[in-house]
């Protein structure tokens, strides 16, 4: 029975997963074209694009040069470094529930307390791993795939070093290895997505925990022959791109043959017995087993190799297991479900509208979309002015059959400077012998319509004169330069913004993961031993949905992309003009020179200098007591005021001093608990 649902499992999973590739062809089929234009050097393939394409191969095979235009790269170049150069600053912001009888939002003592702790100590563990998981190279990564073809995709994971702490990051992998629901209209409504992984037999018997007596086999010479063929089986398209679009689908195979493929499967919709082509056997086994279970389930498999699949191998009889054991081999390895994610994160510049075919909006549409047959023509355009430049650049050299050879090999001849002896008869006449044929001067006609093209693409893709540094004429005012500047920066902001609310994503989903899984062995070595018990009492959860609705992650806005500095100087300077008069009139009459610090702080580190200690404001020592001048008139001395003289009423109480402590903590000043030293340090400043 085990045997038979396994085998029906992977069937139907491969069957599903085939139909999610089919969904993507032409996702996949402009994507391609981009990549090969941008990393492959051989211009023959692009050549014989443009003759199927346009119906010119007559006049391309006859063509001497086969020269591209590499606007691609151009676009990487431009928008990669203004859109992603840094990790971004995460910071985690706490989320206030509403309050009826308070008429706001609010949180008492002890959940301030709680979630101070979780930021002091989530924040510094957050952007550690963003350094430690070397986040900017992954991220730079995806979105180059995102500019090229169209979405870039990273994986949260969890990191385990040779010591066995571990941390929480997220690494790229080709969106070509991601496969979405092609029944569903967008990602976050797919109830189930898949991940195509080749890697070593060694590092899959060491991810699953295989036994050695398992045989596990590589299926790689099986996929590329699928992919090779144009199949879409389960590997196929990630395979073909293994090759990077060289046509070699085999390429990087593993000529050693330890590679070997398999699926990695979320889903939302249970086992698969409601997939299409799902059998009795299977239903029923579900039925069986979706009680305990439930509907989110991670499945591993490679058919083709094991009917097991790959998470189950490492039990040998599964019908002896515990029911919590056999339940937990079913869970998603991180349960970011329970906060409406997937572990995938994907960068999507520009959503693609409604599918004609499918009716969804799965896959977006790549930067260059809109230029296709203009990148084209514009390396057709290229090519023919090199032809053009070698043809208007040769000597044709007409000489009489009667001229002497003498004459003749000089005239052929290498040497800059040559001395021909002749005939004085031949001499005489020898501009009737010997004449140059004038070749017909390059056409113009070629450049305009190739500056016209490349002004078409440069529009469309923001690749102006701006964007890559140049400009032709001179700024007639400071005005101008500023407007013109201002407009240059409304489309690089706003796929930066997309870029920041991915990174936001990204950043979100490592926090949930860090909470659920770390624990205070892992965080000692970076926020030291004494934050153990802090970390697993207040900071670590059994469920991300504890996490969901307390914090919010937040990236500081701007804090991945490249500085610019005459911007940050000329806010920092203006700052400093309209904000410091008005600190320093104030700071004169209350003494608090903190704002007036922090402006110059800011302004300091705009400029790139250290702002000197002896710059700082410190605030006037206070002024000394007046001397006493003894007691007063119609009291004795020894004599203690009255109740009256101190303030009170006639007939009240002397006051009685209240105890020291930290609020709510018992008289005498003992705490309630251990921390609540740091509990008084830190409500004062939420």
């Amino acid at each position: 029975m085990e045997s038979v649902v396994w085998k029906e499992l992977g069937v139907v999973w491969s069957q599903a997963i085939s139909r999610g590739h089919m969904a993507r062809r032409a996702f996949d089929r402009q994507g391609d074209f981009f990549w090969q234009l941008w990393t492959d050097t051989n211009a023959e393939w692009l050549h014989q694009e443009i003759a199927d394409r346009f119906g010119i191969g007559g006049s391309l095979r006859n063509s001497r040069f086969a020269l591209r235009a590499d606007k691609v790269q151009e676009l990487i170049d431009v928008y990669g470094s203004m859109l992603f150069a840094r990790n971004p600053v995460r910071v985690l912001t706490p989320i206030e529930r509403w309050s009826i009888a308070r008429g706001g939002y609010w949180l008492n003592d002890q959940e301030r307390f709680q979630r101070r702790l979780i930021k002091d100590f989530g924040e510094p563990m957050l952007n550690y791993s963003a350094q430690e998981g070397d986040l900017k190279l992954h991220s730079r990564k995806a979105m180059t795939e995102g500019l090229v073809r169209g979405r870039g995709c990273l994986w949260t994971k969890v990191f385990t070093r040779p010591d066995g702490s571990r941390y929480v990051t997220s690494e790229f992998d080709r969106v070509k290895n991601l496969i979405i629901d092609p029944d569903s209209e967008n990602i976050q409504d797919a109830q189930w997505i898949a991940r195509v992984r080749i890697e070593p037999i060694w590092k899959v018997r060491r991810r699953f925990q295989i036994p050695d007596f398992v045989t596990l086999t590589s299926n790689m010479s099986v996929i590329g022959k699928m992919a090779g063929s144009g199949d879409l089986p389960i590997f196929a398209g990630a395979v073909k791109d293994l090759g990077s679009g060289l046509g070699t689908p085999t390429a990087h195979l593993g000529s050693s043959g330890s590679l070997m493929g398999y699926v990695e499967i979320h889903s939302k919709m249970g086992i698969g017995s409601r997939l299409e082509g799902s059998t009795p056997v299977l239903k029923e086994f579900e039925r069986a087993i979706s009680g305990r279970v439930g509907d989110y389930i991670y499945l591993a498999i490679a058919p083709d190799v094991v009917d097991t699949p790959l998470n189950f191998l490492r039990h040998t009889n599964i019908e002896e297991m515990d029911m919590s054991e056999f339940v937990k081999l079913w869970q998603w390895p991180i349960e970011l479900w329970q906060d409406n994610r997937w572990p995938v994160s994907c960068l999507d510049l520009h959503p693609a509208p409604v599918d004609l075919q499918s009716g969804n909006y799965l896959w977006p549409r790549s930067h260059l979309h809109g230029v296709v047959s203009e990148l084209l023509m514009l390396s057709f355009l290229l090519s023919r002015m090199g032809n053009q430049i070698w043809f208007t650049t040769r000597q044709l050299v007409i000489t009489a059959q009667s001229i002497d050879e003498e004459l003749r090999k000089a005239v052929m001849g290498t040497e800059d400077v040559a001395m021909i002896s002749v005939a004085n008869d031949i001499a005489a006449r020898l501009d009737s012998l010997v004449q140059t044929l004038k070749t017909q001067p390059m056409s113009q006609e070629l450049f305009r319509a190739y500056e016209l093209f490349e002004a078409i693409i440069d529009r469309r893709t923001g690749l102006s004169e701006l964007q890559s540094g140049r400009r032709e004429q001179a700024m007639r005012s400071a005005e101008e330069a500023k407007l013109v500047g201002s407009l240059m920066q409304i489309r690089p902001d706003d796929l930066a913004d997309l870029v920041e609310d991915w990174q936001r994503e990204v950043a979100t989903n490592e926090y949930h993961a860090m909470r659920r899984i770390l624990r205070s062995g892992d965080v000692m070595p970076l926020l030291g031993q004494e934050t153990g018990q802090f970390w697993d009492q207040y900071v670590a959860i059994e469920s991300i949905a504890q996490s969901a609705g307390e914090f919010e992650v937040e990236i500081e806005t701007g804090s991945s992309r490249r500085k610019n500095y005459a911007q940050r100087v000329d806010t920092a300077t203006q700052l400093k003009k309209n904000a410091l008069p008005i600190f320093v009139s104030a700071a004169q009459t209350t003494g608090q020179w903190g704002p007036v610090n922090a402006v110059m702080q800011t302004w300091f580190e705009a400029i790139e200098v250290d702002m000197p200690e002896q710059m700082r404001f410190e605030m006037p020592p206070p002024q000394p007591a007046m001397p006493d001048q003894g007691p007063e008139v119609g009291s004795t001395p020894g004599q203690e005021a009255s109740p009256q003289q101190q303030g009170g009423a006639p007939g009240a109480a002397a006051p009685v001093p209240e105890a020291a402590g930290p609020p709510g903590g018992p008289a005498g000043g003992v705490p309630q608990n251990p921390f609540s030293g740091y509990q008084q340090a830190i409500l004062p400043t939420m």
